[in-house]
């Protein structure tokens, strides 16, 4: 094939002649396919990365087959980091010379891989996927307060309006909650989203970076594993670059120390979906921010549904649940928050983010404790108030008149205050 994507088992042929005869699938001594390395730091010159050895299908004289690679070694370091392959020329190493393609090899989009040491020191390439980790079918994600102060609170509806295009496009299972209403029990699996420095031993130039913070692994031992998984990742936002979040419109910006919210969030969010970058310029998972890109592109929306298509299935035998996929219907609510205003009293919210209005559900408050919802905005100012109705009716609080950006809502009991939340006004 012309295309095929990386990481994802695809394979393809190469034909040719004076290729060396291989001992079973490995190349000869000195021999390796080339691709052509995505690249992420400008570099000059042709960049090539190799496959692993088990990434090897096929060699012979005058064709090889091989899986086209999302890791790998570097051609020239023999690292193996931070070496995906990307559209590009693909080259065959032969006792130090390179013969390459005179056509390119189109990669749309490249998933995620991990390679591990079985028990002969070989490396054996599996796929990493999505589960459950919230107990609710997918990830909790929170904002920390830096994140929240952000352009005095605007950075939370442009991060939410890049996690809804997720969930909207593939049924990614992420929800944005605060962190004291997560389950204590999954707090730990909980992904952090911050704004600050870059962490420790990350270039401090990155303007934004996601960290997979933990992943582990399902098998029965290192020469039977059937899969890795996320159990959680955190995304940091750079204090030192100018972060616009105007989510209506898209105004001038240099890309150099002035970028968009939504766009830089948007692509990290893809790397939080088990992508890796693309050398393709349209791409949203290209490898430099180059210009305005909230939406996905084709080869992004392909990437996210493989990942989606692999995690939203039940493993046999399984030892991680599976991810649920969002239904279409409820891909816009980012957020249903619950929230424990008294002993065994819940008060849930949603949509949130939201546009026009709220809904409130008030479960198992007594009738004689009267229940009131006081909004208010960020400089303090009361902007309504509203009696709440119990007994699990929907309670619509409408957000007419009121501009964008955050809302504290304050909920009281009898006049004392029980519990707070925030709404995103878009």
């Amino acid at each position: 094939p012309t295309t095929a994507s990386a990481g994802t088992e695809t394979g393809i042929t190469i034909y040719g002649d004076k290729f060396g005869d291989a001992t079973a699938t490995l190349p000869p001594p000195g021999r390796a396919v080339l691709f052509t390395k995505t690249t992420q730091a400008g570099t000059v010159g042709h960049q090539w990365m190799m496959p692993f050895d088990g990434e090897y299908l096929f060699w012979s004289d005058d064709s090889i087959k091989v899986k086209v690679p999302s890791i790998g070694y570097d051609y020239l370091t023999g690292t193996p980091l931070n070496n995906t392959a990307g559209t590009g020329i693909i080259g065959v190493l032969r006792d130090g010379c390179i013969d390459s393609t005179a056509s390119s090899l189109y990669v749309p989009f490249s998933a995620i891989n991990e390679g591990i040491l079985n028990s002969t020191g070989a490396i054996v390439v599996i796929n990493r996927k999505l589960t459950s980790r919230n107990g609710n079918g997918g990830y909790d994600l929170y904002y920390t307060n830096a994140y929240k102060g952000l352009n005095g609170g605007a950075a939370m509806p442009a991060f939410e309006k890049s996690v809804v295009t997720w969930r909207c496009a593939t049924g990614v299972n992420w929800r944005i909650n605060e962190f004291a209403d997560i389950p204590a029990a999954y707090q730990n699996n909980a992904c952090k989203i911050d704004y600050g420095p870059m962490p420790a031993g990350v270039p401090a130039a990155l303007v934004a970076y996601t960290e997979v913070d933990s992943i582990s692994y399902c098998g029965t031992s290192s020469n039977d594993v059937w899969f890795a998984f996320l159990k959680k990742f955190s995304i940091v936002f750079s204090n030192t670059i100018t972060w616009s979040t105007d989510t209506s419109t898209a105004i001038v910006l240099n890309w150099i120390d002035t970028l968009d919210m939504q766009t830089v969030a948007t692509h990290e969010l893809g790397h939080a979906h088990q992508l890796f970058h693309s050398n393709n310029p349209a791409n949203l998972m290209f490898w430099l921010a180059n210009g305005y890109k909230r939406t996905l592109h084709a080869d992004d929306l392909s990437g996210g549904n493989h990942i989606v298509h692999i995690s939203a299935v039940d493993t046999i035998p399984s030892c991680q649940p599976a991810m649920h996929r969002v239904a279409a219907a409820d891909c816009n609510d980012a957020s249903t928050g619950v929230l424990n205003i008294a002993p065994d009293v819940f008060l849930q919210y949603f949509p949130n983010p939201t546009s026009d209005y709220i809904n409130v559900i008030i479960e198992n408050n007594p009738p004689s404790e009267n229940l009131e919802i006081h909004l208010f905005n960020s400089l303090g100012q009361k902007l309504r108030e509203s009696k709440l109705w119990t007994g699990g009716e929907v309670n619509v609080i409408r957000l007419d008149g009121i501009p964008p950006g955050l809302i504290h809502a304050l909920i009281t009991r009898n006049g004392v205050k029980s519990g707070s939340f925030q709404i995103i006004k878009l």
